[in-house]
């Protein structure tokens, strides 16, 4: 991590998504929930923060899967339009045919 280097100021939704998938990657789970859920906050509408808290949900188990899933909810309601919205409607859809 040192050689990525300090946070920026104001860091743009590829820096966190990037930064989940690192800590995703060296196994901290804490880090990788923080940043997952810092994108669903700060950057709802991007298709990326729908990608990571998909991926999120996917790769989860257990607790950690319960802990993501009202992230999703939440953002599907306050955001009805973003791309992650679409995704958990069709899913659930789908899921109970």
């Amino acid at each position: 991590m040192e050689k990525i280097g300090a946070e920026p100021a104001e860091p743009n939704v590829e820096w966190l998504y990037a930064m989940a998938y690192a800590y995703w990657r060296l196994g901290d789970t804490a880090q990788e929930d923080a940043g997952v859920k810092r994108m669903v906050r700060t950057f709802p509408e991007s298709a990326m923060t729908g990608d990571a808290l998909n991926y999120y949900l996917f790769r989860a188990t257990g607790e950690r899967k319960e802990r993501g899933r009202p992230w999703e909810r939440e953002l599907a309601i306050a955001h009805p339009d973003s791309p992650q919205a679409r995704s958990a409607l069709i899913i659930s859809f789908l899921c109970r045919c």
